[in-house]
């Protein structure tokens, strides 16, 4: 009597430890657990390595004017990166291509293309360009519509930074002031700060159980992320604590709805862009 074939699941395979010291027989396209871990941490050390430089490197250039420092910044935040992102695609099993592991991690951060999981269309054109428009000139309109309703005073140390942050707008040229500053200084390392944290929260939580409990853990992250936005927008005066809420709260819907923090950057940018357009004026 022949014995009963058993069916092992890949994921059972792959654990799969011989007693006799020679290598398990588990097909090469099936990475065992730690080589998932090691990958993951691969990857987590050159998200770590990329962030900084995507944050600071806005700043430092437009407003500091270390661009030196800069460069060599980004040299080797680059070559560490790359070295992570070769170790993870050459040396782990299922080895993949540069540009997809590269890809991976970008992804971690935020930067990948929006993928809704409903709504009529995943076109860039809609989501990277028609949607934030919309919402920036929705936003700008309440901003308007606040200052006329609502004047608040400001301390001398709310007026004194005012007054420091329009002298940085006007030290640069209308492009500088209407394009640079406000994305590469404001949406890109603010939306990397508390935008791409709830994308990842998000992505951790897609494969728990309690759907109702993922659900509660995502929206009380992305009220926190927007009330630390609020927050730190309190040096500038209380409507700007109101504005910051109002388009940290639009920023963050919007990257979960699109999961993606690239519509999120543009939105703000176009907003800030505006802003600083009609105070030039």
């Amino acid at each position: 009597m022949e014995p009963m074939p058993v069916n092992i699941t890949p994921s059972e395979q792959a654990d799969q430890v011989p007693t006799d010291g020679t290598a398990a027989n588990v097909p090469a396209d099936v990475p065992r657990r730690p080589a998932r871990w090691f990958r993951a941490m691969m990857r987590a050390l050159a998200v770590v390595t990329v962030a900084p430089p995507l944050y600071y490197l806005g700043p430092m250039v437009l407003v500091f004017g270390m661009q030196r420092e800069a460069l060599g910044m980004v040299a080797i935040a680059s070559y560490l990166a790359a070295l992570w992102i070769v170790i993870s695609a050459k040396t782990i099993r299922p080895h993949m291509t540069l540009a997809s592991e590269a890809a991976a991690v970008l992804a971690l951060v935020g930067f990948r293309r929006p993928a809704p999981r409903r709504g009529p269309s995943r076109s860039l054109l809609l989501w990277c360009l028609v949607v934030p428009v919309a919402l920036a000139v929705t936003h700008f309109g309440l901003e308007r519509a606040l200052a006329v309703i609502w004047q608040p005073g400001l301390d001398a140390a709310q007026a004194a930074a005012n007054a420091d942050r329009d002298e940085m707008f006007y030290r640069h040229n209308a492009f500088g002031a209407v394009v640079l500053l406000p994305f590469f200084v404001a949406a890109l390392p603010e939306e990397i700060t508390y935008r791409a944290p709830l994308l990842l929260i998000q992505n951790l939580t897609t494969s728990v159980r309690w759907r109702r409990a993922s659900i509660a853990l995502i929206v009380v992250a992305a009220v926190i992320s927007t009330v630390l936005f609020a927050q730190a927008h309190s040096t500038y005066g209380p409507s700007n604590v109101v504005n910051a809420g109002i388009g940290g709260a639009m920023y963050a819907g919007l990257t979960l709805y699109t999961r993606s923090i690239w519509p999120a950057i543009i939105c703000h940018g176009l907003f800030d862009a505006l802003v600083v357009a009609v105070s030039l004026t």
